[in-house]
């Protein structure tokens, strides 16, 4: 006779699979397997928000280059918009709603307060005054 017998699926296990067990939660998040719950990669949204903020400095400092006003009011308008733009839509999405708009009303003021500051130090340094 054959000692042998094939194990339980681990469906039928009695005991719970553990962390990095083949069973586990964990496992299908680390292997992706089909029917894995994690959400979509964060990096290639990111990009975008780093490309749309990128193209706005670009904008002040070509701004600054040829001493045009509109340029680096428009960069910095552009900012606030790209920063605002992923608050809305990667930041507010993951916390509670009070804890959101907490944070939305500091990001606004603490955000206006520090962009109005820079755009007035371009503005003056642009018509030559000391900042």
């Amino acid at each position: 006779m054959n000692s042998l017998r094939a194990a339980p699926p681990l469906s039928q296990s009695p005991v719970s699979p553990g962390i990095g067990h083949p069973g586990s939660d964990t496992a299908t998040f680390i292997a992706g397997a089909p029917g894995n719950v994690a959400p979509p990669p964060f990096w290639p949204e990111l990009g975008v928000y780093a490309w749309c903020a990128l193209g706005a400095i670009a904008l002040v400092l070509w701004g600054l280059a040829e001493a045009r006003r509109e340029r680096i009011n428009l960069g910095v308008a552009g900012f606030a918009l790209t920063v605002s733009f992923f608050y809305f839509s990667s930041i507010m999405d993951k916390l509670g709603r009070s804890a959101s708009l907490i944070g939305l009303g500091l990001l606004f003021l603490l955000g206006g307060w520090a962009l109005e500051r820079t755009r007035r130090l371009l503005i003056a340094r642009l018509e030559g005054g000391h900042p």
